[in-house]
């Protein structure tokens, strides 16, 4: 487990799916016209070419839950402006629960969707204070 210096973590934890311990192949069984086959083919490969990317997993628990509405943004505009930026899978929870953000994606993808999120949440608590004045 990695520990966060910030005061808005609580807690930084970062596995590797990879380490999980099942290797192997998995057989494949595809059926139907030639030409759909070669393109289930592509499409399969491509995405365990892209699965086998995103390896790490992040879970990023905030002292205060309540900042989460600061990560998402406006319609989602700024959890989704966070994954488009780091190629990575942002899933924040509903609620302002102790469930942890989840961000899935590379090494160097998630430690930079963490900066960005609490970029966010920096923001967040800002214009948090600017409103009580």
């Amino acid at each position: 487990m990695k520990k966060d210096t910030s005061d808005d973590v609580e807690e930084w934890f970062v596995f590797n799916k990879s380490d999980s311990g099942e290797t192997g192949d998995i057989p494949w069984v595809l059926r139907g016209r030639t030409e759909n086959i070669e393109q289930a083919k592509s499409l399969l490969a491509q995405a365990i070419e892209q699965a086998s990317k995103n390896n790490f997993v992040g879970h990023l628990t905030l002292v205060d839950p309540s900042l989460y509405g600061s990560i998402v943004g406006k319609n989602g505009s700024k959890v989704n402006s966070i994954r488009k930026a780091t190629g990575c899978n942002v899933t924040v929870p509903r609620g302002q629960g102790s469930d942890p953000i989840e961000v899935v994606g590379s090494e160097e993808g998630i430690e930079r969707a963490k900066e960005l999120i609490l970029q966010a949440v920096a923001e967040g608590k800002k214009q948090a204070r600017s409103w009580r004045r």
